[in-house]
């Protein structure tokens, strides 16, 4: 995985100018890059190789898969889409770029990644209703630019963990009526940033 932030932001938002936390710091980053992928249901990087996973179709007109970035380094993804027409288990088919529309349509344009595929209108092929049927062969990934609202979520998440050392047990203090304040697991405001982000279906 990729840390979404750097540790020069996190330790400036800290007001830290050495390096002896460096490595709590790295950590924390770590694992908030971690919790957003965990929250969105998707990661914000790019692997350098294609990866390939396999996929159940809702219907013979539509798969839905995790995210492909619309965009990869400014050209146009390289997607393989394979179906499993024999029921044996394997998917031996290959289909053309014009037997299925990539979806959403306009995700290019607006910098979001792709996340279905329809059978297009003049397509030869329709997607099997077998187990994990069809195989996709792609670079799996929001975007090849970490958006600017996920690191900035990173950099509070990352500070709220560092600073937990502070807080035994996750316990900040007490307030005026004397009740403990708890620290939430997520912050507040990281959840407004990332919202936009998270996968349809991701609780």
């Amino acid at each position: 995985m990729a840390d979404y932030t750097s540790a020069a932001r996190v330790k400036t938002s800290l007001g830290i100018t050495d390096t002896t936390n460096d490595l709590e710091i790295s950590l924390a980053i770590q694992a908030a890059s971690q919790m957003i992928e965990n929250e969105c249901g998707t990661r914000f990087w790019i692997p350098a190789a294609a990866e390939t996973r396999y996929y159940t179709a809702v219907n013979h007109q539509l798969v839905v898969f995790d995210d492909i970035a619309s965009s990869v380094s400014g050209a146009a993804p390289t997607i393989t889409i394979t179906i499993d027409l024999d029921g044996d288990g394997t998917p031996e088919q290959a289909m053309a770029a014009s037997d299925y529309v990539l979806m959403p349509r306009n995700a290019a344009l607006n910098g979001e990644p792709y996340t279905s595929a329809r059978i297009h209108v003049d397509g030869d092929y329709t997607f099997p209703l077998i187990q994990d049927g069809v195989k996709i062969v792609a670079q799996f990934g929001y975007a090849d630019t970490i958006p600017a609202s996920i690191e900035k979520a990173c950099v509070i998440q990352a500070v709220r963990l560092f600073k937990r050392r502070d807080a035994p047990f996750g316990v900040s203090g007490t307030n005026n009526f004397g009740q403990l304040q708890v620290i939430p697991a997520l912050d507040p405001d990281l959840k407004l940033l990332i919202a936009p982000f998270k996968r349809l279906g991701v609780p």
